[in-house]
């Protein structure tokens, strides 16, 4: 989206924008077989850091606002097409 790549993304796929979570991908091509679920948790364990920040539920007013802050952040390297601001909106609706 928006001409960016995964070095643009740390989280990839998702971006938290004042803890408000957005899917920034969409979707992957993968060229076989997808790997185990148990496997894909265990790279996550070894090679992945892990936070003790506890998750609560937005309100709409926070969900709207981390939309707009995300829409309008300086990470895009192209302006965001109408479908992939659609895409983000219909996180939040």
């Amino acid at each position: 989206m928006g001409g960016t790549g995964y070095s643009d993304w740390p989280l990839e796929p998702i971006e938290l924008v004042d803890g408000v979570p957005f899917l920034i991908t969409r979707g992957y091509a993968l060229g076989g077989k997808p790997e185990p679920d148990d496997q894909y948790l265990s790279y996550c364990e070894t090679h992945t850091d892990w936070t003790d920040l506890q998750y609560a539920v937005p309100t709409k007013q926070q969900e709207q606002a981390a939309l707009t802050k995300l829409v309008t952040s300086p990470k895009w390297k192209t302006p965001l097409s109408d479908e992939e601001h659609k895409c983000l909106a219909r996180q939040i609706e």
